[in-house]
Order: structure tokens, then C-alpha cells, then sequence
């Protein structure tokens, strides 16, 4: 009997040292080296809205979905977040700190078209990957190729919705706003004075007079123009505070979007509807988002993000997910995906590796979060290297974007 317990002691006693020895082992083990991803994008200034709902998309899904799921082929990722303050310059600076400094396989960002500017063109010359949240100017994928791409929609999809206005309503006249300082409000406009020769409607002022720029302190000289020209339509395109300022402006004149068919194509997001209140009611837009997707893989998403965005921000207009949440999530979900088919690993010859999440990029096909598969666009009608994605017409109603219609 003794020497029975003598040989269980010496098995307990064995097991224990196994187990010490093996928790030992795995505190001093070294962890699994990171890929190293930077996110470049407007985290302050006039953007701020777009750029921090982009990298709350994809933070979601590197941190909470790949790297809680063990990673890229055994690896982490490790996402380092530059501010660009919606400054091109600072946009450059900070991609070209990311690529030569810090060694980044591949850069998601930035989102103002400002900064897309000149970051696409960095990442081109240094040959590094990047997928923009935003960056929608028609050509500007195609002219970075084959390092850029987007997961936003482009300029002439953002505004083609507003056919569905025009031939809804059937306005005679239109007038046209847009911020000259920032380069996707100019564009977006000239999208929109091409629909409206190919519709037949007239403009009822010269192309540019009510233009303002970010910050504009007084819309009182706008209004009284708009007043004395009676336009059927008002296109307005300008950042979401802007917006917001003449969202109350225009009502407390009397024509809110309730008298003045009211469009602002991409830029009516919580920074714009949440200030501007009951002004805001009424107003249309546009998105490559359904956040009233009945969709149950959409809406099961939805719920996951937006508690997970209220664990870091108590902002509901950053939290609720809208367009540039969904964009930076793709942008993740398609990175994360070229590096595991890549077969790479972060000891990977840097250039080689990068060159190799490049050349997968344009090949995958895949769903994100919804049951619809995305790809980019090969060329032609779809942009190559952006994503191809509807693009719905939003009315705020009761302060939320409801969908009216949608373009493909």
C-alpha cells in the first residue's frame, strides 16, 4: 500500500512539474512576430467623421475578428494609426514615415480625397500596397495602379443617384454648392452639372457662384441668391459641419428641404444630420451602405461593430456604422485576405511580401459583411482597383438615413 501511494505521489508530482515547466515555457515563449499595417487617415480637422469611422471598421475587424482568431497564417497584425489632420502635406509625410520608418507591409487610408491625393501617389513611388477608405475622384485607382485601390465608390456614383431625384420630382431648375477647397466637392459637382445637361434641367446660375469653402462663416449672401434664383433643386456638397450651418440657415430662411428639394450626395452623415436637427429633415444623400439592410449577415455585423464602437467612443455618429465603417472594414477584410493567400510571413522580405499582397489583391473575390461577394473593378464602367458597390439614395427621416432607391 505504501509503495502504491509512493508511485501516485511521484506521478502527481511529476504532472506538476510538467505543467509548471510548460506555463514557464509559455510566459518566457517569444511571441509571434506582427505584420505591421498603418492606418493613414483624418482622425482630426474637417474629415474627422469619415476617418474615424473608417478605422473603426477596421480595427474591428483586425483586432476583434483575425487577431482574436489567432491571426494571418500564425501572425498578428499590428496596426499603427497616423493622423493626417485632412492636410495632403501632412497625408504624405506621414505614409512616406510609415513605408521608410516603421516598415509597413501595406497602409489603409486615408479617406478625404485631399489626402488620398497624395497618399496614393507615395504608396505608388515606394511601392507599397494601400487601400483608401475613401479617395472617390473617378481615375485616381487606375492612375496609381497597380499599388492603390479603394473601397469606396467613385465620384460619378456617388452623384448618378440624383437621376432618381430628378426624375422623380421632374425640377425644372437647379442650383449647385460645393466647398472649392476640397478636391472630391469640386468633383462631385462636375459630376453633377454633367447630369443635369444630360437631364435637361436648367442651372439657374453660373457654374461656381455659390461656391464657399470649409468654415464659411455666413451663408446669408448663398441664401439671398438662392431666394432671388427660386431653383426647383439644391445640390449642395460640403463638409458635414458646413452642411450643418446651412442645413439651419436655409430653414431658418424658410426654405428647408420641406419647401427645396435638398441633395448632398455622399456628405450627409451624422456630422451633418446631428447638429443640424429638424433642419436636417428631409434632405437626401448618398451611400454605398444600407444601414436598413434586412440582410441577416449585415445586421448581425451591425450590432457587432456598433458595440464594439461604443466600447472606445461615446460619439454616436463615430459608433453607428455607416458608410466609411463599412469601407474601412472591407479595406481590412481584403488586406487580411491577400496576406493569408500571399503565404507570407513578417520575415518575408519586406519588398517581396508587399509585392505579393499587390498582385493578390485584384484576384479575390470574397463576402465581407453581408451575403453579397465584392471584388474590384476590372476597368470600364467599374473603376479597376475599386470596389464595385451600389450606390443607394438616403432620405433623413426622423434623424436616420432611410433608403428610397438604389443604382448598380
Amino acid at each position: 500500500m505504501e509503495k502504491e501511494k509512493t508511485r501516485w505521489c511521484s506521478i502527481v508530482i511529476g504532472v506538476l512539474i510538467l505543467l509548471v515547466s510548460l506555463a514557464t515555457y509559455a510566459q518566457s515563449a517569444p511571441a509571434a512576430a506582427p505584420f505591421k499595417v498603418a492606418i493613414v487617415t483624418s482622425i482630426t480637422g474637417p474629415g474627422y467623421g469619415y476617418g474615424q469611422r473608417g478605422t473603426l471598421g477596421a480595427r474591428f475587424r483586425i483586432e476583434e475578428e483575425i487577431n482574436k482568431a489567432g491571426g494571418i497564417n500564425g501572425h498578428p497584425v499590428q496596426l499603427t494609426i497616423y493622423d493626417t489632420t485632412t492636410k495632403g502635406d501632412q497625408a504624405a509625410m506621414l505614409a512616406e514615415r510609415a513605408i521608410a520608418v516603421d516598415k509597413v507591409f501595406a497602409i489603409l487610408g486615408a479617406n478625404a480625397s485631399t489626402d488620398v491625393a497624395s497618399v496614393f501617389p507615395t504608396c505608388n513611388r515606394l511601392q507599397v500596397p494601400n487601400i483608401a477608405f475613401g479617395g472617390t475622384i473617378r481615375g485616381w485607382c487606375e492612375k496609381n495602379a497597380p499599388w492603390c485601390f479603394s473601397a469606396m465608390l467613385s465620384d460619378d456614383f456617388w452623384m448618378e443617384p440624383l437621376t432618381l431625384l430628378l426624375d422623380k420630382h421632374k425640377p425644372k431648375s437647379i442650383a449647385v454648392m460645393s466647398d472649392i477647397k476640397y478636391v472630391y466637392a469640386v468633383t462631385q459637382a462636375e459630376w453633377g452639372y454633367k447630369i443635369i445637361d444630360r437631364k435637361g434641367v436648367k442651372l439657374v446660375h453660373p457654374k461656381g457662384k455659390l461656391d464657399v469653402e470649409t468654415n464659411w462663416p455666413d451663408f446669408t449672401p448663398q441664401i439671398t441668391e438662392i431666394k432671388s434664383l427660386k431653383p426647383d433643386l439644391l445640390s449642395a456638397i460640403l463638409y458635414g459641419p458646413d452642411l450643418a450651418h446651412l442645413m439651419i440657415a436655409l430653414k431658418g430662411a424658410g426654405i428647408g428641404a420641406d419647401k427645396l428639394i435638398s441633395y448632398a450626395a455622399g456628405v450627409l452623415q451624422p456630422e451633418a444630420i446631428e447638429p443640424a436637427g429638424e433642419a436636417a429633415e428631409g434632405w437626401y444623400g448618398t451611400a454605398d451602405f444600407n444601414p436598413q439592410s434586412a440582410d441577416p449577415v449585415q445586421q448581425a455585423w451591425l450590432k457587432k461593430v456598433t458595440d464594439y464602437g461604443k466600447a472606445i467612443t461615446n460619439d454616436p455618429g463615430i459608433y453607428t456604422a455607416q458608410t466609411n465603417t463599412s469601407c474601412g472594414y472591407d479595406a481590412a477584410a481584403f488586406l487580411c485576405e491577400a496576406i493569408r493567400r500571399a503565404k507570407i510571413t513578417p520575415d518575408t522580405p519586406l519588398q517581396e511580401a508587399r509585392s505579393k499582397i499587390r498582385d493578390e489583391l485584384p484576384k479575390i473575390k470574397m463576402k465581407t459583411l453581408s451575403s453579397e461577394e465584392l471584388s474590384f473593378g476590372e476597368g470600364g464602367k467599374y473603376e479597376k482597383n475599386r470596389l464595385v458597390k451600389p450606390a443607394f439614395l438616403f432620405q433623413v427621416q426622423g434623424r436616420k438615413l432611410i433608403p428610397v432607391g438604389f443604382l448598380k
